[in-house]
């Protein structure tokens, strides 16, 4: 089973650009609200 090794570290690789990209969009978009100066409010369900 050598398949199996890299393909799990490429699945973990993946998961971490995954999450990396997700925390910058978040970050980006609190500072383009802070910017503007608009909050937006969420509905809770």
């Amino acid at each position: 089973m050598d398949g199996a090794k890299p393909v799990a570290a490429g699945k973990q690789d993946l998961e971490e650009a995954l999450l990396r990209i997700v925390q910058q969009h978040h970050h980006q978009s609190l500072c383009q609200r802070q910017q503007t100066g608009t909050s937006v409010q969420r509905r809770t369900p």
